[in-house]
């Protein structure tokens, strides 16, 4: 398998700069711009006011993947503490639970102790609902109705 390489020669990193959005992409295109114009990776840093180790990551991030290496790469934050082959099981609990109330909507706190029952796995209040929004449960919801609550004599006040 062969490397594409690229040239610095092949772009125009400041009309790049200009027309990009994120800072930190417009950042690196300027590094490359300096590199371009001769500069050396020093000069550059102390230019931008940046390190030069963000400048050599820099250029061999263009060097192997263009333009397009250029951007953020994506974060990938903690691990879910509940096993992945375990979430699908966990979503249609959660679900049937609620179906089963008659009222209002199981809080954090309940489906931290569901969690801890069911699956022996001790979640924070926050990575109950990092795990809810991971599979696309929203907990967020309107007041609920009271189980005697009459719509005809609301309407009529």
């Amino acid at each position: 398998m062969t490397t594409i390489k690229y040239n610095l020669q092949d772009f125009d990193f400041v009309d790049l700069s200009h027309r990009e959005t994120k800072p930190r992409t417009r950042i690196r295109l300027l590094i490359l711009a300096h590199l371009k114009d001769g500069k050396t990776q020093e000069q550059t840093a102390k230019s931008l006011k940046t390190s030069p180790s963000t400048v050599k990551r820099t250029y061999k991030r263009f060097k192997k993947y263009g333009i397009s290496g250029l951007d953020d790469q994506p974060k990938t934050g903690a691990k879910f503490k509940l096993p992945k082959d375990q979430h699908e099981e966990f979503k249609k609990y959660i679900l049937e639970r609620q179906k089963q109330r008659e009222g209002g909507r199981l809080t954090g706190y309940e489906i931290q102790d569901i969690i801890k029952d069911n699956w022996n796995v001790t979640y924070s209040l926050a990575g109950v609902y990092r795990l809810l929004h991971y599979l696309e449960l929203s907990w967020i919801s309107s007041r609920s109705k009271h189980p005697r609550q009459d719509e005809e004599a609301q309407e009529n006040f």
